[in-house]
């Protein structure tokens, strides 16, 4: 099965703002931390928000240009 890249991007961006957003919430960025209530796995998997908002805009562009 083939897929194309912009699919690729669309399917890679959602699950990555999934996990993301999960990581969020687990770590609880939205309150005051201390070190003994961060988990860096957590913290580091909030990043994929930001990752998935860059797959967004490449499968937009590409939506753009035809591809």
């Amino acid at each position: 099965m083939r897929f194309e890249k912009r699919k690729l991007a669309l399917w890679g961006g959602g699950i990555a703002l999934g996990v993301g957003c999960v990581c969020v919430a687990q770590s609880n960025l939205l309150n005051i931390l201390s070190g003994s209530t961060v988990n860096g796995f957590y913290v580091a998997g909030s990043i994929l928000v930001i990752y998935s908002w860059g797959l967004h805009v490449a499968c937009w562009i590409q939506r753009q240009n035809g591809k």
